[in-house]
């Protein structure tokens, strides 16, 4: 399945590196979004969905500890970075993120005005 294929690369690809933030931070961010459609296909019965379960099993990962190592790998904040993981976390912790999203993030950005636009839904 597709799906599982491009989760093992992914992973693999963060697992052979010490020094690409980015290849951590794609393996936390996809397996924190295939959590979250892990509540789509409960809640859909369709066969073709069934196959989904194979990539239930791999996802047991905490993907937002993987975005917590891409953080830490970065010489510099990464407003992306902190956004992303105010999204995977709730409370003081994604406020805390959004924060540091909002402190990061180049003026006039697209983030920049995301941030500024979208703060009244957290």
């Amino acid at each position: 399945m597709l799906a599982q294929e491009l989760l093992k690369s992914v992973m693999a690809r963060a697992l052979a590196t010490t020094t690409d933030s980015s290849a951590w931070f794609d393996a936390g961010y996809l397996i924190e979004s295939y959590k979250q459609a892990v509540h789509l296909r409960e809640n859909n019965r369709k066969p073709e969905l069934r196959a989904w379960a194979a990539v239930d099993e791999t996802i047991r990962v905490d993907g937002y500890n993987w975005v917590k190592k891409a953080m830490a790998m970065t010489t510099a904040p990464s407003a992306e970075m902190e956004f992303a993981a105010s999204l995977m976390t709730q409370g003081s912790i994604a406020s805390a993120h959004r924060a540091k999203a909002i402190a990061s993030a180049p003026k006039g950005s697209i983030l920049a005005k995301n941030l500024a636009s979208s703060s009244f839904l957290f």
